[in-house]
């Protein structure tokens, strides 16, 4: 009987050992190897999506809610929230130049604040009412796209 057991013992050993751990696992399908199970540091996906308009597609959350206010009947603000169809999305760029914050018209600066699990870039105007963030989020395991708010004036 001992040597069924330890046949059993082997068997069960050999399974375990076969199994590929989590940071060898294979590329689900339609992703590429270097985005497999590793989570991207916000900074580099960040310039990836502002560099590849295909991958900018593939991390955006569709439809993108679209935040932002509107003037009602009775002349008062109201936060409304328009989905975005991913037909209708144009390929953007977050890049930011200081010399951006000081031209005639338009002039505005950028920051990024990177939580655990989600990140905000940005925008707001100087003296011109631009007040733009766009959400990212951590969906399983890879940055998103979720939300633009645009509470621009």
């Amino acid at each position: 009987m001992k040597p069924a057991i330890y046949l059993y013992v082997l068997f069960l050993a050999g399974m375990f050992a076969c199994q590929p751990s989590p940071q060898e696992a294979p590329p689900k399908e339609g992703q590429k190897p270097e985005e497999s199970l590793e989570q991207m540091p916000f900074e580099v996906f960040l310039k990836r999506f502002n560099l590849d308009t295909g991958f900018q597609l593939s991390r955006i959350e569709f439809p993108l809610d679209i935040v932002s206010y509107q003037e009602n009947e009775n002349y008062e603000f109201e936060e409304v929230t328009q989905p975005l169809a991913k037909v209708e999305w144009e390929p953007t760029s977050l890049d930011y130049e200081e010399e951006t914050s000081e031209q005639t018209n338009d002039a505005f600066t950028q920051s990024i604040a990177v939580r655990q699990d989600s990140a905000f870039v940005q925008f707001r105007g100087v003296n011109n009412g631009i007040y733009v963030d766009y959400v990212f989020a951590i969906k399983m395991g890879v940055w998103n796209l979720v939300v633009i708010k645009d509470y621009s004036m």
